[in-house]
């Protein structure tokens, strides 16, 4: 996917190397790779998904853990082949590449993996109500889209991480492009196409932060509702008034309209729900689930 045009004369050249070989996380997703080569080959079995992840002990071991918390099988999993066999393999995916990114290192890592869980999570539930649904896992989708913040903390260090912002901020593009000349939404894209985990996640990684741009762009229904999802979830995740996310505090039958003001979720929610078909109570309240649901993952392997 073509990237947009930056500040510098080409300033990702110096990337395009270096992501072929980037280590984001150790060990670097080869295995993860190879596991969704064989989930999509149907004539898999059991066995090939196990020695496909048995080749890696520590994520196999983190495997394991969040199996065993409430998101995924609610009861202690001891071993790799029944992990394999309760969870499924749509469920497996989501284990396993969720185990590969998880929090580990330095504190902006731990806050970038808490907040990617968070997105992932509602745009799943988000997903199960919307009328347009994406044809990626939107899990998957939630999960990595800030991808390129992955590899620019890794490939930078310090001088990203004290740039002045938070994982998720809005004003994260804007004080990338004025640092370094390009964001983490161009750096995004291309470590997705490197990669090549699953089509959607590059214009996923490009247009989270501005989705009208993409409707724009010629892509498919199901990708752009997979961008609209991603979008959405970041705007109920992190909602304007704080309290807004308190299980206490809300009623989806007195929001109404009023959960898309300013004072709440912002305006740019409103075009989100409108294309997804998802009420903005309902998608306020899928916020409140995913936010709870991350805790429980991130609980998991504490």
């Amino acid at each position: 996917m073509p990237l947009r045009p930056t500040l510098a004369p080409n300033p990702l050249a110096c990337f395009e190397q270096a992501v072929d070989t980037l280590d984001v996380c150790a060990p670097a997703p080869v295995v993860v790779q190879r596991l969704l080569a064989v989930l999509l080959d149907g004539r898999a079995s059991w066995v090939e998904l196990e020695r496909t992840l048995a080749v890696d002990g520590g994520l196999v071991a983190r495997v394991l853990r969040l199996a065993s918390t409430s998101a995924f099988c609610a009861r202690q999993v001891t071993n790799l082949r029944y992990a394999v066999q309760a969870l499924g393999s749509d469920q497996l995916r989501r284990v396993v590449v969720a185990a590969q990114f998880a929090g580990r290192g330095t504190r902006f890592t731990r806050a970038l993996w808490a907040y990617a869980l968070r997105v992932a999570c509602t745009s799943d539930a988000l997903a199960r109500h919307a009328a347009s649904s994406p044809s990626a896992d939107p899990f998957l989708c939630g999960l990595l889209h800030d991808v390129g913040t992955m590899a620019l903390e890794r490939f930078l260090g310090p001088s990203y991480t004290r740039a002045g912002f938070v994982p998720g901020d809005d004003a994260q593009p804007q004080i990338e492009r004025d640092a370094f000349g390009f964001d983490h939404s161009d750096v995004g894209a291309l470590v997705a196409a490197r990669w090549r985990l699953f089509p959607e996640l590059g214009p996923v990684a490009q247009f989270h932060h501005e989705p009208d741009v993409a409707g724009a762009r010629a892509l498919a229904r199901t990708t752009r509702a997979a961008i609209d999802l991603v979008a959405l979830a970041r705007a109920v995740t992190a909602p304007r008034r704080p309290d807004a996310l308190d299980p206490d505090a809300l009623d989806p039958d007195e929001l109404g309209p009023d959960a898309l003001g300013p004072g709440v979720l912002g305006p740019e929610a409103a075009p989100l729900c409108e294309r997804l078909g998802i009420d903005p109570a309902e998608a306020l309240a899928r916020g409140v689930e995913g936010v709870h649901l991350a805790g429980e993952l991130i609980a998991g392997l504490c």
